[in-house]
C-alpha cells in the first residue's frame, strides 16, 4: 500500500445544477453516457466541459479538468481540486 492510500480521504464534492460567478450563472449539466462529465453553459454561452481527472501533482483525491469548447478531445488546460476553480477558469477563459 503506498503513502498516499493512507492518508484520509476529503469529501468529494461534484458539481451541483447551477453555479454563479463573475455576473455568470451557468449550468452544470451531466453528459449522458459519460461518468464525470459536465457542460458548462448558460442561454447565451458553451463554455466548454469540466471533467474529473486524475490529480497532477500526487495529491489524494478527485480533481476536475477544465476543457474549453471545441477542445474537449485534447488534453485539458488546467486540473483543480475543486470543481468551482475549473468552471471559474471556464468563465474567465471566455471574458
Amino acid at each position: 500500500m503506498s503513502h498516499a492510500d493512507t492518508q484520509p480521504q476529503e469529501p468529494i464534492e461534484y458539481p451541483t445544477d447551477e453555479y454563479s460567478y463573475g455576473g455568470h450563472t451557468v449550468r452544470l449539466i451531466p453528459v449522458p453516457a459519460e461518468v464525470g462529465v459536465w457542460r458548462v453553459e448558460n442561454d447565451d454561452v458553451y463554455f466548454g466541459l469540466v471533467k474529473t481527472a486524475e490529480p497532477v501533482r500526487d495529491e489524494p483525491g478527485v480533481h476536475f479538468a477544465s476543457h474549453f469548447a471545441g477542445e474537449e478531445d485534447i488534453p485539458p488546460t488546467t486540473v483543480d481540486r475543486d470543481w468551482t476553480k475549473a468552471v471559474q477558469f471556464l468563465i474567465d477563459a471566455k471574458d
